[in-house]
């Protein structure tokens, strides 16, 4: 299997999900109409449900203030899986846009690596983790609430709880796989930046220099117009999910505080694996793409000077390298709103911040001040009087 079928499938399944309002037409897509009716229509009736579910939650009353957290932590990833989906709905237009640009470029498909298919094998174990925890969950429901027709189609029904998980599951897997969609889609515009620097390496043969360097540099044009709209596309999704990952481990250490229980232990396994999957994805994104404008800047020079020692009746071919090389110079790094660059760095701020939230949330929890709350008793998880 190579990239390029990796992105088509993960496009398949983007459309089963609601999000892939476009269609393949020989080497291009479009933009359907059908199928984005379909999606908002989709969408819509999630966003229904996610308000009908936050509502409730709301209105549920406790005096436990770890209880009253976890509520707010459900709600919370409800919403942001809600707004994810609406943002990229509302970039359909900008995904087709670089796929084609991406699909105008002939290039040699490459495999995937070993790294990918660990990636893709740690979501598909999160994937089927969290359909088992709905099917326990759903299966203590139904035995304790249905009865009649309701238990005969659902209650006793292997295949039907299951059916259950696998449809409220599809809400959440967005959080899972714009990540690694994402992350193939850089993979993908790198390799196409190293095949089109590597035409460079035709010069020291070929008879019209000129043209190949052309050729290279409206290839380098086309990679950086793609990388400008899938950074565009993502900027809003990237943003959203770095903010709910920092209050997800927020919640994981204050109930690692609450709750020292192995079966807790086993929960908190499967939040942070996918949460620590979403952060590498997101923060090594672009290492591979800078990596090689880099290297492609560093390749240029080299071979200006080399075809600057053939002769004054090289300038011209001097020219265009000096070209490709400001285009490489220029190739844009993935910023959120133009306040920081996507990279590991960030790891750095966002430990800090959630450092903080843990400080004065430990701090609120335990305060004695009757406006704030009342000291947690932590051996049978109720508050003192």
């Amino acid at each position: 299997m190579n990239n390029k079928n990796l992105l088509h499938a993960q496009i398949y399944f983007l459309r089963l999900i609601g999000l892939s309002p476009y269609e393949r037409n020989g080497r291009n897509y479009q933009l359907s109409q059908a199928k984005l009716g379909f999606s908002i229509i989709f969408n819509i009736l999630l966003a229904v449900m996610t308000l009908t579910r936050v509502s409730s939650i709301g209105t549920k009353k406790t005096d436990n203030i770890y209880d009253t957290l976890k509520l707010a932590w459900v709600s919370a990833r409800w919403s942001m899986t809600l707004a994810i989906r609406w943002a990229f709905l509302f970039h359909a237009v900008d995904i087709v846009k670089f796929l084609n640009i991406l699909s105008s470029i002939k290039e040699t498909c490459l495999n995937i690596n070993r790294k990918t298919y660990t990636l893709i094998a740690l979501l598909l174990t999160v994937v089927v983790h969290q359909n088992y925890r709905y099917y326990i969950f759903h299966r203590k429901e139904t035995n304790q609430n249905l009865d009649g027709i309701s238990e005969q189609w659902l209650g006793s029904s292997f295949l039907g709880r299951l059916s259950v998980c696998i449809i409220s599951n599809l809400f959440l897997w967005p959080y899972l796989t714009l990540p690694l969609f994402l992350y193939t889609l850089m993979i993908q515009a790198t390799s196409l930046l190293h095949q089109a620097l590597e035409k460079l390496n035709e010069t020291s043969d070929a008879k019209d220099l000129s043209a190949i360097m052309k050729k290279v540099r409206n290839y380098v044009l086309k990679v950086k117009r793609s990388i400008e709209l899938i950074h565009k596309s993502f900027m809003e999704i990237t943003l959203l999910i770095l903010a709910y990952v920092q209050l997800e481990l927020v919640m994981i250490v204050l109930y690692a505080m609450y709750d020292s229980s192995s079966l807790y232990a086993e929960e908190s396994f499967f939040v942070l694996l996918p949460t620590f999957l979403e952060l590498w994805l997101f923060l090594n994104c672009q290492s591979g793409y800078i990596y090689a404008c880099e290297d492609g800047i560093h390749r240029v020079k080299k071979l200006i000077a080399e075809v600057g020692l053939k002769g004054s009746e090289h300038v011209q071919e001097v020219w265009h390298l000096r070209g490709i090389q400001a285009e490489l110079e220029r190739m844009p790094r993935f910023t959120i709103f133009g306040l920081f660059e996507l990279g590991r760095h960030c790891l750095l701020s966002m430990g800090s911040i959630v450092l903080t939230y843990v400080i004065i949330a430990i701090q609120f929890t335990t305060s004695n001040n009757p406006v704030t709350c009342k000291p947690f008793n932590f051996t049978d998880g109720s508050t003192s009087a």
